[in-house]
């Protein structure tokens, strides 16, 4: 990949980074607020501390790729955020998604690709 086409594409993979970060962020608040030694109002063990810190991180790079990328572009990659949420939850934590679930998931992200386009 010639340097220019990586340079020029560092902004989307940056909006791919927000987005494994927000899904790890809410396992890891998921997981900390069920399962760990809870602080501060039973809500905070140290899951959920480094799920909010994968929140901090994700901002920053949403912040540094806004630099770069209209926010229409932006928002419409960030939002495949939901859908790998769900499938995550599904496979690590046993959640249960129904078909109609995941035709939604589907449409979501056709409906992304569509308005990438």
């Amino acid at each position: 990949m010639p340097k220019s086409t990586f340079l020029a594409s560092l902004p989307y993979i940056a909006l791919c980074a927000v987005v494994a970060g927000n899904a790890a962020a809410n396992l890891l608040l998921k997981v900390g607020a069920t399962q760990d030694r809870q602080w501060f109002f039973g809500i905070l063990g140290w899951r959920s501390i480094f799920g909010i810190g994968c929140f901090g991180l994700a901002m920053l790079a949403y912040a540094w790729a806004l630099r770069y990328v209209p926010l229409n572009k932006a928002q419409f990659v960030v939002v495949l955020q939901y859908p790998a949420v769900i499938m995550l939850a599904a496979v690590f934590l046993g959640e249960k998604v129904g078909p109609m679930q995941l035709l939604g998931l589907a449409l979501v992200v056709v409906g992304m690709i569509i308005a990438l386009r």
